[in-house]
This record gives C-alpha cells, sequence and structure tokens, in this order.
C-alpha cells in the first residue's frame, strides 16, 4: 500500500489530545506515501477516532460509523470509544479496531511500510476536521452531496486538501507530557480507555520545548490525560518540568503557557512549587478539573481533596497574579445531588 495514489481520509471527533493523536496518523501515512484528503467519495482508507466522553458523543461517534459504513473505502476505527463502548460498537462494525493506548498496534496493519508510527513523534499541531460535523449533521446519505449552503460553509475542508500557513506568532505549539492517568474517579472512563500514567522522559519534554522556541514558537499549551501527575512514574514532576523549561528562556517575557487538564488534586498538592513559578508570569492560563463544590459529592466523586482546599489554592494563585485566567470544569446532576448541594453556602 505504498502506491501514491492511495488516498486516506482521517477523522476526529474527539479532544485535543486525540486531534493529536490523528495529527500523527496522518504524518504517519503521508510520510509513507499516502495522499491526505478531506473528501470520503473515492478515498481507499478511512481512520476514525471516535469519542465517548458523553453520551452525546457516544451518539455522535456510533450515527458517524453507520455513515461511514456506506464508503467503499476500508474503514479503521481508533480512539477511546473501542474501550468505552465495545458492545454496542461490536453491533455496528466488526472489522479493524485499534485502541489509543495501544494505537501503535497500526503498524500490524501495515506491515509493508517502510516508516512504522513507533518511529513517528508526537504531533504538537492538533488536526483540523470538519467531516465529522458534516457526517453528524448531514441528515442524507454521505455519499450524496448536500445543500449549497452547507458547501459554500465548509469549502476548502471536507471537499479539498489545504495544507494551512501556519503563523508561528499566533500558531500555539502543543506540548503533551504525558499519557493516562492516575486517578480513579467514579464518573470517568479515562483510565480504561488510554491507561495508567505513562510520562514522557524530562529531556524529551526539553528538546521538543527548545525545537518550538527555535521554530519561532511563542504561545505554548501543556496537555495530558492527568497534566498534573506528570512525572511520578518516572521520579520527576511537573514543578520540576515547569521550572526546567523556564531556566532555558528565563529572560524571554513574549512566551505564554498554558495548562491544561488539571485535576484539584495536584493544584492543591503543589500549592507553593506553582505559585512560586507564577511569579515569572509565564502561566497565563489554567483549566481545573473541579468537578463540584460540594464535599460531599466530591467525595462520592473519589476526589478526595476538600472545596476548602481548592479555594485557598486558587486565592494564592490569583494574589501571585491578578492577571491569571482561570477555567473550570463542572459536572452537575452527579448521582444523589439535591439542590441544597448546589447551594452558594455549600459550594465554591
Amino acid at each position: 500500500m505504498r502506491n501514491k495514489t492511495k488516498k486516506v481520509c482521517i477523522i476526529c471527533n474527539g479532544c485535543g489530545r486525540r486531534k493529536l493523536d490523528a495529527e500523527r496518523l496522518k504524518n504517519f501515512f503521508k510520510i509513507n506515501n499516502f495522499y491526505i484528503t478531506k473528501k470520503l467519495n473515492g478515498v481507499d482508507l478511512i481512520v476514525f477516532i471516535a469519542c465517548a466522553f458523553t453520551d452525546q458523543r457516544e451518539r455522535e461517534s456510533l450515527k458517524i460509523i453507520r455513515k461511514l459504513n456506506n464508503f467503499k473505502g476500508q474503514l479503521i476505527i481508533a480512539g477511546c470509544l473501542p474501550k468505552i463502548i465495545q458492545d454496542k460498537l461490536s453491533e455496528i462494525f466488526k472489522e479493524k479496531i485499534i485502541t489509543i493506548k495501544n494505537l501503535e498496534e497500526i503498524d500490524d496493519i501495515f506491515r509493508e511500510f517502510k516508516y512504522p508510527l513507533k518511529e513517528i513523534p508526537d504531533a504538537h499541531n492538533i488536526y483540523h476536521d470538519l467531516t465529522s460535523s458534516f457526517l453528524i449533521f448531514s441528515s442524507k446519505n454521505p455519499a450524496e452531496k448536500i445543500g449549497i449552503n452547507s458547501i459554500r460553509l465548509i469549502k476548502n475542508s471536507i471537499f479539498e486538501t489545504v495544507r494551512p500557513k501556519i503563523n508561528k506568532e499566533k500558531q500555539p505549539y502543543y506540548l503533551r507530557i504525558s499519557y493516562g492517568c492516575l486517578g480513579n474517579c467514579t464518573y470517568c472512563v479515562i483510565k480504561k480507555a488510554i491507561g495508567p500514567l505513562k510520562s514522557k522522559q524530562l529531556d524529551v519534554c526539553i528538546e521538543e520545548y527548545k525545537d518550538a522556541l527555535a521554530r519561532g514558537y511563542k504561545d505554548f499549551i501543556f496537555l495530558a490525560d492527568d497534566l498534573g501527575a506528570y512525572g511520578l512514574d518516572i521520579k520527576s514532576s511537573l514543578p520540576e518540568l515547569l521550572n526546567n523549561l523556564m531556566s532555558i528562556d528565563l529572560q524571554n517575557s513574549n512566551i505564554n503557557w498554558s495548562l491544561k487538564e488539571m485535576h484539584s488534586r495536584w493544584l492543591i498538592k503543589y500549592k507553593s512549587e506553582l505559585v512560586n513559578i507564577l511569579k515569572y508570569k509565564r502561566i497565563k492560563y489554567i483549566l481545573c478539573g473541579i468537578q463540584s463544590g460540594n464535599n460531599r459529592i466530591l467525595n462520592l466523586m473519589n476526589r478526595h481533596h476538600k472545596r476548602e482546599e481548592i479555594i485557598e489554592t486558587i486565592k494564592k494563585f490569583r494574589k501571585t497574579n491578578p492577571a491569571l485566567k482561570l477555567s473550570a470544569q463542572v459536572i452537575v446532576g452527579f448521582p444523589s445531588e439535591k439542590n441544597e448541594d448546589l447551594d452558594r453556602k455549600s459550594v465554591v
């Protein structure tokens, strides 16, 4: 399958981490002489990285798979969905399936490829895909044309292959520092889908960061399934990593960092270290999965910290850098949650 006429369409309706996986797969197929296309008609291979993070996303993914079954190209299903709803998937698809935790098993399918996926480095730009939205919202047979207004809207994205110009002054650099999770939250399936924590080696992260700086990147988004747990499996830590990276270009005030997918426990655990780092005002944004401001609900979620601890931590962060942008993930309607649990006196 190394003929240049072979075409592959990669589809992803998942999170930023899965879009990095999609970008890596794009690089994998491209270096092995596949033509990357957004078109589904006439394609030789379709790879769908499917999400099942919520019930709605699960339904969307299954709908996409049913429509993709109508196309002639070989279909491979990857992503988190295969591990999360394996039984439902098996009812509508019985061909090749690859889980995210074992993504490099794709090398077993394409043994003739000169460059296996295990030799393809992690991606640092997310994969841009509108094909999944097209499949979700198109009520007709996906092999048919859709309305002219929709064609205008998604021109140069679904029906054409476009390589956008990257402005490194504005384009963020995604630095994935680990895979998997150390948590056991009662509502979450990340560990089931991705596996336990597996951190990149410290020197690998440092080299990726240096390379990005040399190429002109200024905005960095730190990504992981459990960002704050970084390093605990390799005798390191997130503060150690951040301090090492900051020492590389300490005098450069134009560098911006965003930390995403931070469990509250790690903000609390590394409060002092993060306060010291925040003094340099390099960290501009933190996304924290607070999930609940009620201690009873937090305990049921298996998130063993107190709301008072996260309030105190955030206040210290704000005092250290008032310009810091904070964003939270919150779950409302957790089993047994009552209206009084949402009372302002009971929550953050």
